[in-house]
């Protein structure tokens, strides 16, 4: 056989195999709608929050940043929940809706409602909802940023602070808590507070929530002159909260706190105070 013969029919097994998978990936049955729910979840519980929100339709995305899904999907335990189930569907023309029930670590169940519409063919995922209230079937979309306020946009698309200006604000705080306690009044601890938390609370509120303090003549100076010891790493929550828990190691008490703050004007701002003296 000649080398060009040879050559030619090389060619046309190349030609027939090139062939065959085309017609082999034509042929491919489509991922159905409840195919997609399940990767999509199984995605997500694997913490390939990427690439779920990359497959995700894009009013999806228009929702909510990748990091906004992400955080909202550690924060309900979905990130390393151990397992899934589709519970029900209903699929009609070119949009379905699926109740799903993650099982997370800690063995309680989380109801999700996923909704996917039908794009060129493909089932993508449109919206992704937590129950609020499995007695009413009630639900909320923890995963969208739409209407809520620019204060949340703004602490949610910042980085966590460094270590340095956490424990500053645990001191600036817990110092001005102190004052006020000291003082027996919390009027010049209310207006540090953020604005978003002065709109739910009254300065008598925080007063009444915090008198048995007073009465008692709770006095935290020397617990303060330790290092705040942190229960666990800073994080920012889908409310848009920085959260810091920890506690000061002092002796007869321990001093735990658990400070929220919402970034306000350029700074953080307190949004919430919880303090418990423990033995």
């Amino acid at each position: 056989m000649s080398r060009i013969n040879l050559m030619d029919k090389v060619s046309r097994l190349r030609c027939v195999a090139l062939l065959t998978a085309l017609l082999l990936a034509g042929c491919s049955k489509p991922e159905s709608a409840r195919e997609a729910v399940e990767r999509f979840v199984q995605q997500v519980l694997a913490g390939q929050t990427g690439e779920a929100y990359q497959a995700a339709a894009f009013a999806f995305q228009a929702e909510q940043s990748q990091r906004a899904f992400e955080t909202a999907s550690r924060d309900l335990g979905i990130i390393g929940a151990t397992s899934s189930v589709v519970k029900e569907e209903e699929v009609v023309d070119k949009n379905a809706r699926f109740e799903v029930e993650v099982t997370k670590q800690d063995g309680e169940s989380l109801p999700l409602t996923v909704q996917l519409r039908q794009d060129g063919g493909r089932w993508l995922v449109h919206s992704l909802k937590s129950r609020r209230s499995t007695a009413v079937g009630m639900v909320e979309n923890r995963f969208s940023l739409v209407g809520r306020g620019a204060s949340f946009t703004d602490s949610l698309n910042r980085p966590v602070p460094d270590q340095e200006t956490v424990q500053q604000l645990v001191q600036e705080t817990m110092t001005q808590f102190n004052a006020a306690l000291i003082s027996g009044s919390f009027t010049e601890f209310y207006q540090v507070l953020s604005r978003a938390w002065q709109v739910q609370l009254t300065e008598r509120q925080l007063q009444r929530a915090f008198q048995t303090f007073i009465d008692r003549k709770v006095d935290l100076t020397e617990a303060m002159k330790l290092e705040a010891v942190f229960e666990e790493q800073p994080k920012i929550t889908t409310e848009g909260l920085l959260v810091i828990s920890g506690h000061y190691p002092w002796s007869p008490f321990r001093v735990f706190f658990n400070l929220k703050y919402m970034h306000e004007q350029n700074q953080w701002k307190l949004f919430g105070i919880d303090v418990n003296l423990k033995n």
